[in-house]
């Protein structure tokens, strides 16, 4: 490079300088931060393991208690819970209902990051006495939330179940079977729809 010009290609240079550093800023301003995703919410999940009685089980005699831990991930969330007693899709819930309630942040039993809540319930004995059939269905019904009142149906996907099934005899030979259908029933997207 001539000397004669080391003077100018430095004015040129001081004069890009901001110049290119604008662009290199613009650049960064245009493009915004990429969305962070949110945690989903997920729904009670009752702990079948640890249910007392344990489902896996036919009862021969009906107990006191019930008691179900429930697991969900968000300790600030209520859920809503619901017994039924022989649960049939065609009699429909308000003859099958026993017990409800809602479990609130106030009765969360931390475990780590995760919180467990204790549901207890008991089951009136006067709906065993004098029964023509020996063999009964309870079922415990969890979610975020149920559509209508004293139903088991709940939007699909915000529930879990689990069953007990109760037999003197110790069996489930001649036993009907109740059907509450699966995922909070046969119709719940189109209940919870209006539908």
């Amino acid at each position: 490079m001539l000397p004669a010009m080391r003077p100018l290609a430095a004015a040129l240079s001081l004069a890009t300088a901001p110049l290119l550093g604008l662009v290199a800023v613009s650049c960064l301003l245009v493009d915004p931060p990429p969305d962070v995703p949110l945690p989903q919410s997920r729904r009670p999940t009752l702990l079948r393991a640890e249910a007392v009685p344990p489902p896996s089980a036919v009862l021969t005699t009906l107990p006191r208690q019930f008691v179900v831990p429930v697991e969900v991930v968000d300790r600030n969330v209520s859920f809503e819970w619901r017994v039924f007693v022989d649960y049939d899709v065609l009699e429909g819930a308000q003859v099958a209902y026993e017990t409800g309630g809602v479990s609130d942040p106030e009765s969360n039993a931390d475990a780590g990051n995760l919180a467990v809540r204790l549901v207890a319930f008991s089951v009136r004995s006067d709906r065993f006495s004098g029964s023509f059939l020996r063999c009964h269905t309870i079922e415990i019904v969890v979610a975020e939330r149920f559509v209508g009142d004293r139903d088991r149906v709940y939007p699909s996907g915000e529930g879990d179940a689990v069953s007990w099934f109760y037999n003197p005899a110790g069996d489930l030979a001649g036993c009907p079977t109740f059907d509450a259908g699966a995922d909070g029933g046969p119709d719940a997207d189109a209940d919870a729809e209006g539908g």
